[in-house]
């Protein structure tokens, strides 16, 4: 059985170490390739099943030999990868329906939650390192799901972009020790019927006071979440 087991585990060693390399690889042509086609940032999202795809494959080894669970903490990573990449090539977009975009995330999240739960049976699901692995990859999910519902929602908008004027009603510089934000208030337009505070760029917040116009460009969503940018400047 000990053979078995350290031929299963050389494999999934092998076989893991080629995942993490090959998203690695996928995620830095995603962002270097970002600026000619937008579907370029799906191709990460590939790999968000992987953790799911190692823990019912290699099962076996986590039940006899616990100490070598690193199946599920490695396969994790795949997620922090796909994370880190998304996040580079992430534009600043502003969501309106919240409430449709949390439905959407939340079936996606549940999902890989039940598919998970469903293949861990048998596994010490008490113990800490499974704790923390599933506290992580509940997080970089939920994370990895917004940022694809995100473009999924905006790569399948084939509506018209409509343009509104607002102006500024306040603006902030929102700092603490690690980062610095700046911020402006947004007076009611259209469809934002109430006051809305948007982060955007120092550039462009330097460029707006108070009582300044402000241009917004209302898209109505490829998955019916609505979404509006600010000027161009704003992602600069």
């Amino acid at each position: 059985m000990n053979e078995g087991l350290d031929r299963i585990l050389n494999k999934g060693k092998r076989e893991m170490i080629m995942l993490l390399v090959a998203a690695a690889i996928l995620s830095i042509v995603a962002v270097m390739c970002y600026r000619y086609s937008h579907y370029w940032a799906l191709l990460p999202f590939g790999f968000l099943p992987v953790p799911l795809y190692m823990l019912r494959k290699y099962k076996k080894v986590i039940l006899y030999e616990p100490d070598k669970n690193w199946v599920i903490m490695q396969s994790v990573c795949i997620l922090m990868i796909i994370g880190i990449a998304e996040s580079r090539i992430y534009e600043t977009i502003y969501v309106l329906n919240d409430n449709r975009l949390f439905i959407f995330v939340g079936i996606l999240l549940g999902i890989f939650l039940l598919m998970g739960w469903w293949y861990s049976r048998g596994l010490d699901r008490r113990s800490n390192l499974f704790l923390w692995s599933t506290a992580l990859a509940i997080f970089l999910v939920t994370a990895n799901a917004y940022m694809l519902v995100m473009y999924v929602n905006r790569l399948a908008d084939t509506s018209v972009a409509e343009r509104y004027e607002t102006t500024v009603a306040d603006r902030q510089i929102r700092e603490d020790k690690k980062s610095k934000s700046y911020q402006l208030a947004l007076r009611p337009w259209k469809y934002g019927r109430d006051r809305q505070e948007v982060t955007v760029s120092q550039q462009f917040f330097d460029s707006k006071y108070v009582d300044s116009q402000v241009a917004i460009y209302y898209h109505k969503g490829g998955l019916g979440i609505s979404w509006f940018t600010l000027d161009p400047k704003v992602t600069e």
